[in-house]
């Protein structure tokens, strides 16, 4: 294991570490919050991303920040500290949430989350906000539907936070072997082609709720 594979791993188990110890207290808020707004939460099984994953994206970002870095004239250590807090920066799903709303009360049910989440002293990073239901019909849609915001805990414990409608999770579930066989670097490009038109045909059948693209 050289230097950076083992950087990484040291960073990746930090932050599970980190996300272990904030979950009860984020857990009990989410439930509160979900029992007031009548939302279902779900994937609780499933709330901590693995090691491997971790391990992965950290790697990913790494990899990518580093290279543009020295292009951009920066010296290797340099660039190796500045990639390594960026790609620790952007792992916001060590600790991930999931609501499910009806289709007819999934816009009131999102705004209503994010002010509940401010009254339990939980900040909502605007700047990080994916609504996907607006990439339906552009290049940009990749057959995902749903919104995830990241969130910080008043411990500073960052987490991600997902809403979905019932057919919308339905898709999420079904599609997840298809999102990880994509993101493999061995699978061929006919092969990710394949699983693009596949993956935005299934998306094709989601029921999408009315002014969501406007959020």
């Amino acid at each position: 294991m050289n230097l950076i594979e083992k950087q990484i791993l040291f960073q990746a188990r930090h932050l599970l570490a980190n996300a272990h110890k904030h979950e009860p207290h984020i857990t009990a808020d989410l439930q509160k919050i979900a029992s007031e707004l009548s939302a279902e939460m779900v994937g609780l099984e499933n709330k901590f991303k693995t090691l491997d994953s971790l391990i992965k994206k950290i790697s990913k970002f790494f990899g990518q920040t580093f290279e543009y870095l020295l292009l951009q004239g920066f010296t290797t250590e340099n660039a190796f500290e500045e990639s390594f807090s960026q790609a620790v920066g952007k792992s916001n799903d060590v600790l991930r949430y999931t609501y499910v709303f009806p289709t007819d009360s999934y816009i009131f049910g999102y705004k209503k989350s994010l002010a509940k989440l401010k009254e339990f002293g939980y900040e909502v990073l605007e700047d990080n906000i994916w609504n996907a239901w607006k990439n339906i019909g552009t290049i940009f849609d990749k057959g995902y539907r749903g919104i995830n915001i990241t969130v910080i805990s008043s411990r500073k414990q960052k987490f991600e936070l997902q809403f979905h409608t019932e057919e919308s999770f339905q898709l999420k579930t079904k599609t997840h072997n298809f999102y990880k066989e994509r993101s493999l670097t061995e699978a061929s490009e006919e092969r990710k082609a394949e699983i693009a038109r596949t993956m935005l045909e299934l998306a094709q059948a989601v029921s999408v709720p009315q002014g969501v693209k406007k959020l």
